[in-house]
């Protein structure tokens, strides 16, 4: 079968490390966020002659496969019955039950991943000036990017799915992609995908890949964006333990309500580090200021461990860097996940390093050298 391409681009959105403000980012708190060396890229071809969208997902070896027709159908219905109004809410629950429909088992974990799929497509769809889809296409979503495990890997997802979709139904062009009206379309979009993963997210995420950088954010509040001259060296530290976002938070949540007073000191105290930190950021060629760095990361992450969300494999993580007078945290939810190692600009001559990396790799750790900042969303056309 003779295929014509309508649109063929390369989408590709970076992970992300919160370097302060875990959790407490939640309660309208600030934090730094800033991308990583790491992406989720997406590929789409539009097909002339296909009636099926079809989305095959590497990372969980799974694809997800609908007639455009019945797309068209499911949009059809929604405005008859529900007008031309966009109530998200409404929209999530019924794309949720048309999917559901299709699986016997609803708790495997593909699920979710194609509920906010469907989502999203039907979302843009609707928002659209033409709210049908007139040709088939197949897009591939591949990732650097461990799933569950603290770098932001659901939002790069969800930012690659969100600018797909909208090129797709024509909201935004691959040519006009970083404007500043398509970028926060794209986040905007995102942040809904979130929404279906993780239930209550912030919103940091979600902004963070969309814009790269290092970024001050808070939740409901236009970002603004840190400049950094040079690049931050860390060293990410996979602790292999798979763990829930939304669970911990919600634990999180539990604890407070138990010590309110208690718990929103430490809020408090967090953003104190963010507002610290963000200065000293913008000057670590000052080794005073680097040295501060290091000590606000032991408090943030002493603050972290306070509210719960540390892990043995975390702990042991944790004291090895130490032993090796380097300072480390925990970055995102916690409960496994990445731990973020700060390094020196020098690090690697140094003697510790080598130190440090091999134990590391000994106790089954997996690491990554890489900096936080940098390009946020890329879309290329191809040829």
């Amino acid at each position: 079968m003779s295929s014509s391409n309508k649109i063929k681009v390369k989408i590709s959105s970076p992970g992300k490390v919160i370097l302060h403000g875990e959790h407490s980012v939640v309660y309208k708190k600030p934090a730094l966020a800033g991308v990583v060396g790491v992406r989720t890229h997406l590929d789409l071809v539009e097909m002339n002659d296909s009636s099926v969208l079809a989305i095959h997902l590497d990372s969980l070896q799974c694809s997800f496969e609908i007639q455009i027709s019945e797309v068209n159908r499911f949009v059809e219905a929604f405005i008859l019955n529900q007008g031309s109004e966009l109530d998200k809410d409404l929209l999530f629950k019924k794309t949720r039950e048309a999917i559901d429909c299709k699986f016997e088992d609803q708790n495997i974990p593909q699920v979710k991943t194609f509920h906010a799929i469907y989502y999203v497509l039907c979302g843009c769809l609707l928002s659209a000036e033409n709210k049908s889809l007139t040709s088939g296409c197949v897009i591939k979503i591949s990732s650097e990017l461990n799933i569950g495990a603290g770098l932001g890997s659901s939002a790069s997802f969800g930012v690659c799915l969100a600018t797909a979709f909208l090129i797709l139904t024509k909201h935004i062009s691959s040519d006009d992609y970083d404007s500043k009206e398509s970028l926060a379309l794209i986040s905007s979009w995102a942040f809904e995908s979130e929404k279906v993963m993780h239930g209550n997210p912030s919103g940091v995420d979600n902004t963070i890949c969309t814009y790269g950088g290092i970024v001050r954010f808070t939740k409901g509040e236009p970002y603004s964006q840190i400049h950094v001259p040079k690049p931050l060296h860390v060293l990410l530290v996979d602790t292999k333990v798979s763990r829930s976002t939304a669970k911990l938070v919600e634990n999180v949540a539990t604890l407070r309500n138990k010590f309110p007073k208690l718990i929103d000191l430490i809020w408090d105290s967090m953003e104190e580090i963010v507002e610290t930190a963000t200065p000293i950021h913008q000057n670590l060629e000052d080794e005073d200021n680097f040295n501060k760095l290091k000590e606000l990361f032991r408090i943030n992450n002493d603050l972290l461990k306070a509210i719960g969300v540390s892990h043995e494999s975390l702990e042991q993580i944790f004291s090895i860097a130490t032993r090796n007078k380097f300072s480390c945290k925990l970055t995102g939810a916690g409960g496994g996940g990445y731990a973020i190692i700060l390094l020196p600009a020098d690090y690697k001559s140094k003697d510790e390093f080598a130190t440090l990396c091999k134990e590391l790799l000994a106790s089954n750790f997996e690491i990554t050298e890489t900096t936080v900042g940098g390009s946020g969303l890329i879309v290329k056309n191809e040829i």
